[in-house]
């Protein structure tokens, strides 16, 4: 199966920026900026599940270019068997993955909040 270029662009670039958000918030100094630091752990948490889709794509594509390369060299007859078994698997699990990838890219990730940070601090003042 063959994925959409776009679809995969898409996923990479938000995927690369949450590894640059993951970076930048390893800095102390961006860790003590309280203005900063909650910003970009939100547009962090909102890209996180199209990290992990584009991780599990590029597994699902290595996985097909390993079984291609078995069917290809045709010397072993059961390792041949496990590829083409491999390759009906990897078909399903492709077809879902695109379709999740799918509905992803045109959701908007502020909807799909489902973790909060709430901060408490001390005040002054008060009866």
């Amino acid at each position: 199966m063959e994925f959409h270029p776009d679809l995969v662009a898409g996923l990479r670039a938000r995927a690369e920026r949450h590894a640059e958000l993951t970076e930048e918030l390893a800095d102390p100094e961006v860790a003590c900026d309280p203005r900063r630091f909650p910003a970009l752990l939100r547009e962090r948490g909102t890209l996180e599940r199209s990290a992990q889709m584009y991780a599990r794509l590029q597994e699902l594509l290595q996985r097909r270019r390993e079984a291609e390369e078995i069917l290809a060299d045709g010397e072993d007859e059961e390792l041949i068997a496990l590829a083409k078994e491999d390759l009906e698997g990897l078909a399903d699990e492709e077809r879902a993955l695109d379709e999740e990838i799918r509905l992803a890219m045109i959701a908007d990730p502020e909807d799909a909040r489902d973790k909060v940070i709430f901060e408490i601090r001390a005040g002054t003042g008060g009866d």
